[in-house]
């Protein structure tokens, strides 16, 4: 039931992950998700939500995207993800949302908030702004991305970073094992994955 599946929504392909059952729905959508993210282990016991974990378009076994017009994603992801729920009979669901995953659910609660029975957004907060190009870091990303793919050297750079203290050993082998998978994704990555041109529109802070 955790292998990786793919429907067709809204002209493309979408991959996912599904974890429990029943119709007690909770989904999440991101570029990536951790093996045993905390939205995976929802769907298993002692827990009894029906989780479905989306790709988002552009990334992993979703479509990829070659168009490099500079768009508002946060859109194309959350159409994505209402599309998805249709497909799936749901019509009402929970969110937990990280990062990128917090944009589509924004635009969700924003244009369609009926479907959303309750939201976590777990950092960050969203801002409107007009829309701009990306921050520094993730510009440079995408407009040097030639530079990413497969170079272990750089993505040791910027894959999973927790820099808080701790001297725990528990939350110190979880750090590593979770440095160690984002870069072993990172380093799968096709150029496009890099470069993909959405724009700031729905900034965190």
């Amino acid at each position: 039931m955790h292998e990786i599946k793919t429907v067709k929504v809204n002209g493309i392909t979408l991959a996912y992950r599904e974890y429990g059952s029943g119709d007690k729905y909770l989904l999440s959508t991101q570029n990536f998700f951790f093996k045993d993210s905390h939205m995976a282990l929802l769907g298993q016991p002692p827990y009894d939500y029906h989780c479905f974990l989306v790709y988002m378009r552009g990334y992993g076994e979703s479509e990829h995207i070659y168009d490099e017009t500079l768009r508002d994603y946060a859109e194309v992801w959350g159409e994505d993800l209402m599309a998805f729920a249709e497909v799936m009979g749901i019509k009402s669901f929970y969110y937990t949302g990280i990062s990128h995953g917090n944009w589509a659910a924004w635009y969700i609660a924003f244009h369609k908030p009926e479907l959303i029975r309750a939201y976590v957004c777990c950092d960050g907060i969203t801002q409107y702004h007009e829309e701009r190009d990306l921050p520094g870091p993730l510009k440079k990303m995408r407009d040097h991305a030639e530079e990413y793919v497969g170079n272990k050297e750089v993505l040791s750079r910027v894959a999973w970073i927790e820099n808080w203290p701790t001297e725990n050993p528990q939350r110190l082998k979880r750090r590593k094992e979770n440095f160690e998978e984002h870069l072993d994704i990172l380093m799968h990555r096709k150029k496009e994955e890099f470069c993909l041109a959405y724009a700031g529109r729905y900034d965190r802070m």
